[in-house]
């Protein structure tokens, strides 16, 4: 287990390093999502396991790569994306973030913290993995001249079993922890790919791969998959309509 822990913080730490030093202190953009999950075993004791339907909540910041202009926002509406970046040449311009940053071309760290429900099913009994985790995504943007904005990227992520449970059959037992518990850390890759609209309000897909067996049995091997369907909308322009009211 110490092994498991030592690789997980020498990833883990990177990823909060990245994650504190964004531009903004506070989450951009609010996203939902449901997802298709299962655990793939192998081993002599595997067991054949079906798909499992979940659900996530998400808090998102974006921020530029490295030599990101740094920038101001323009007086508008309490909703407005809409800033303006001074590069090094001294030069101007207005963009709109997270998806156009002139001093960066196309590309934008995305880090994002969520929780999110995993798990299958096998012989009438299902399993429930409820997950607090974090994902760092590098994504390229293509803007469609005022129609909205193209994505896609992918990035490492890495997760902490915090509840759950396996039940059916007549039994009802945690997830995590004891001696036949699920192991608690996961860290594999991320893709994302979607469409954002004019209006800060987009839909995407995401898959996720576990690289971390989290089974507890020497006989056996056992992985995290899912498929997400995502939605996600500018926090600001939620405050900004709530103060309105």
């Amino acid at each position: 287990m110490s092994r498991i822990i030592k690789q997980v913080l020498f990833i883990y730490a990177p990823l909060l390093l990245l994650l504190v030093s964004q531009q903004s202190c506070s989450p951009e953009m609010v996203e939902g999502s449901m997802n298709l999950s299962n655990q793939p075993q192998g081993g002599p004791s595997k067991l054949v396991a079906a798909d499992k339907l979940g659900y996530d909540i998400a808090f998102c910041w974006n921020a530029g790569l490295v030599g990101a202009a740094p920038h101001n926002k323009v007086a508008g509406d309490e909703g407005s994306f809409e800033e303006v970046a001074t590069d090094r040449a001294g030069r101007s311009g207005r963009f709109t973030r997270p998806f156009s940053n002139p001093a960066t071309g196309n590309f934008t760290l995305n880090s994002k913290f969520q929780f999110i429900s995993k798990g299958s099913k096998f012989e009438g009994v299902t399993s429930n993995l409820d997950y607090l985790e974090i994902v760092e995504a590098v994504l390229y943007q293509y803007p469609l001249q005022g129609q909205g904005t193209l994505y896609g990227g992918l990035g490492p992520f890495i997760a902490y079993g915090i509840g759950g449970n396996v039940s059916g059959n007549g039994f009802k037992e945690s997830s995590f922890g004891g001696q036949d518990g699920l192991k608690r850390f996961d860290a594999g890759i991320h893709l994302t790919a979607g469409y954002r609209l004019p209006s800060s309000l987009y839909f995407g897909l995401a898959y996720e791969r576990g690289f971390v067996n989290n089974s507890p049995a020497p006989d056996y091997t056992s992985h995290n998959r899912s498929i997400d369907l995502c939605v996600g909308y500018s926090l600001q322009k939620i405050f900004g309509a709530a103060k309105k009211k």
